[in-house]
């Protein structure tokens, strides 16, 4: 199976961005450990894409929202709330019948 990881990716503080990380990461680690196969866009695209560059950030999301659609569910992690770029995969995923699962 095949899952998309929603989890936050800005944060307020730079202990709560390596937070953030740590625990996306962690999450997709027990899906792989599960035998599940993930795709966390927001762990590598900002290697090559500024997020604080606005064109930058919306070609990601829209490329994100494209390898979504390639996924049998979504895993939305909810430890460190909602954002704006994850309310948007979550509307995606109800939009095109993707099972959403929620964790967190």
């Amino acid at each position: 199976m095949l899952t998309y990881i929603c989890s936050r990716y800005r944060a307020d503080s730079e202990e709560q961005f390596v937070e953030q990380l740590e625990y996306t990461k962690d999450k997709a680690k027990i899906e792989v450990l599960t035998g599940n196969d993930v795709i966390v866009p927001h762990l590598y695209y900002p290697l090559f894409l500024d997020d604080n560059i606005e064109s930058e950030r919306t070609l990601g999301m829209e490329s994100a929202i494209r390898l979504m659609e390639t996924c049998d569910r979504v895993l939305v992690c909810l430890k460190y709330g909602v954002s704006s770029g994850m309310l948007a995969e979550i509307v995606h995923a109800i939009e095109n019948n993707i099972e959403i699962i929620e964790t967190v």
